[in-house]
């Protein structure tokens, strides 16, 4: 019988589980039962798929049970490990170009997982859930993504088992939705444009506040005090793919995130605003932001109507 390796390599395994199509290195030399893996999708109904529509939010999910007498290391930044060509959670075109990753820096440190124990990692394409996941988290992210364009792609993570770097691949593809397409495209026609806000008659002192949307997905809002401009906050926005158009009354209802630059007194950060329109009148009203640059009600009207 053929002597194994290294009793680390006999002891270590790789057994994948997910519900998409996977791909990892080979799984010569280890037990089978070692180190277990699911790399998963999740949508918005919080359902495991390989299929989402353009602009709806994508959560990568990895569960890793080591039930082995070994370490296993998430890789970090650190030099412990060496550089790692695969991205945690990347997302590649099908060619393998890096498109890009769901977060905005990750940990320095190696993640280590103890013998026996177990580590659920998460992190959304679009924002994290209203409810994040308590367990550890070495990412962090502070800006709003772009949804994905239509189109097939695939997601990486990899782990290091020994001394050897494993990677699992999973794809997925992103599909056009004709009716919420039409939904949103009209939603951005009817937001374009410069917007004042009704002001609120139990505040003692009046502002003339305003909010332009551009076509290039730019907001500004100023706000003025006897004519003289006080302060603009610029930002950038993005419709999230919930938006549907309420027949019966005619109004368009969904969410908007922005994205602030920041300035001394707003400073930088993420908001998200529950938006209706309807016949030349928007309110917004916050929803799940960190630092909101608008009062937590507003009511507008649109300008030159």
């Amino acid at each position: 019988m053929m002597k194994r390796k290294s009793m680390q390599k006999a002891l270590l395994s790789l057994f994948v589980m997910t519900m998409g199509i996977i791909a990892c290195s080979s799984d010569d030399n280890k037990d089978s039962d070692s180190v277990q893996i699911k790399l998963s999708l999740v949508n918005e109904d919080s359902k495991e798929t390989t299929t989402f529509n353009v602009g709806e939010n994508i959560t990568f999910q990895v569960k890793i049970m080591n039930e082995s007498n070994e370490m296993v290391y998430l890789p970090g930044k650190s030099p412990s490990i060496g550089t790692i060509s695969t991205e945690i959670f990347g997302v590649y075109s099908m060619d393998g170009n890096l498109i890009g990753v769901p977060y905005d820096i990750l940990s320095e440190n190696d993640t280590e997982i103890q013998p026996h124990q177990s580590l659920t990692l998460t992190c959304c394409w679009l924002m994290y859930p209203q409810k994040p996941s308590k367990d550890y988290q070495p990412f962090i992210v502070d800006k709003i993504k772009k949804p994905l364009k239509a189109g097939n792609y695939y997601t990486t993570f990899p782990l290091v088992i020994g001394n050897q770097t494993e990677i699992y691949k999973i794809d997925f593809k992103i599909v056009e939705n004709e009716k919420t397409n039409n939904t949103m495209n009209e939603a951005t026609r009817q937001l374009v444009g410069r917007w004042k806000k009704v002001p609120n008659p139990f505040m003692s002192i009046v502002y003339d506040e305003f909010i332009e949307f551009d076509e290039e997905l730019g907001a500004k809002y100023e706000i003025n005090k006897e004519e003289n401009l006080l302060n603009v906050v610029e930002s950038n926005f993005w419709l999230e793919y919930d938006w549907v158009n309420v027949q019966d009354s005619n109004t368009l209802q969904g969410h908007l995130l922005f994205k602030k630059s920041g300035n001394e007194m707003f400073p930088e950060g993420n908001d998200r605003f529950a938006c209706s329109i309807k016949d030349n009148e928007m309110t917004l009203l916050p929803d799940m932001g960190n630092n909101y640059f608008m009062d937590p009600t507003m009511y507008f009207v649109r300008e030159n109507q």
